[in-house]
C-alpha cells in the first residue's frame, strides 16, 4: 500500500465528517508522516495503526470536541449524540492495536461496562414510563368513573374526580422528568466513556492545533 492510497481510503472513512474537518484531519496526519519519515502506507500503518483504526479513533476525537463545546455553553448534547459518541469511543478503543490477550480482555471489560451501563439506564427508564402510564392510566379511569358516579353519588364521584386529577397530573409531570433523566444518563455515560477513553484510548491528533 502507497501512502497515497492509504490517506485516500482515510479521507473515504472520514465522510462522517465535514469537508473542512476532514482535510484538517488528513493534512495533519500526511504531515505527520512526513515529518517521521514515513515513506509508505506499511510504515504509516505500523506507526498510526490502518485507515479504519486510525478514522475510527479520529472521529471518536472529533465527537467528544464536538460535543464540548455545546455543553460548554449551556447546551448539553442530545441523548442520540451521546449514544453516537459513546458507540464511536467503543470502536475506537477496541480498533486500538494490542496483543491478542490484551484485546480480548479489553473486549471482555468493554462488554461487561456495556451490559452493566443498559441494565441500569434500561430500568430507570422503565420504572419512570410505568409512572407515568400508571399515573395517567388510574387518572383517566378515575375521572371516566367520578364523571359516572357523581350524579347518583355526588360525594364518592367527586372523590373519583379528585383522584382522576392528582393521578393525570402526576403522570403528565413525570414526562420531562423522564426527558431529563434520559439527557442525564446519556450525559453522566457518555462522559464515562470520555474518561475511559482519555486513560486507555489512542489518541491520535494529541498535539493538533485546537
Amino acid at each position: 500500500m502507497t501512502s497515497e492510497s492509504y490517506f485516500q481510503e482515510l479521507t473515504r472513512l472520514l465522510a462522517p465528517l465535514t469537508a473542512d474537518e476532514r482535510t484538517e484531519a488528513v493534512t495533519y496526519f500526511q504531515d505527520y508522516a512526513e515529518d517521521g519519515g514515513l515513506p509508505d502506507g506499511d510504515a504509516i500503518t505500523a506507526a498510526l495503526g490502518s485507515p479504519r483504526q486510525l478514522a475510527l479513533q479520529i472521529l471518536a476525537d472529533y465527537s467528544i470536541k464536538s460535543s464540548t463545546a455545546p455543553a460548554a455553553q449551556g447546551t448539553p448534547p442530545s441523548p442520540r449524540s451521546n449514544a453516537r459518541q459513546i458507540w464511536l469511543i467503543i470502536l475506537a478503543i477496541l480498533s486500538a492495536p494490542m496483543t491478542v490477550p490484551v484485546g480480548i480482555a479489553l473486549f471482555a471489560i468493554m462488554l461487561a461496562l456495556i451490559i452493566v451501563v443498559a441494565s441500569v439506564v434500561f430500568s430507570i427508564l422503565i420504572i419512570l414510563a410505568a409512572v407515568v402510564v400508571t399515573g395517567i392510566g388510574v387518572g383517566l379511569f378515575s375521572l371516566y368513573s367520578g364523571a359516572v358516579l357523581i350524579g347518583s353519588h355526588f360525594m364518592v364521584g367527586l372523590t373519583y374526580l379528585g383522584f382522576g386529577l392528582a393521578g393525570t397530573g402526576l403522570g403528565l409531570l413525570f414526562i420531562p422528568v423522564v426527558k431529563w433523566t434520559t439527557q442525564g444518563i446519556f450525559s453522566q455515560t457518555a462522559r464515562f466513556f470520555r474518561w475511559i477513553y482519555r486513560r486507555i484510548g489512542k489518541k491520535p491528533m494529541e498535539g493538533q492545533k485546537q
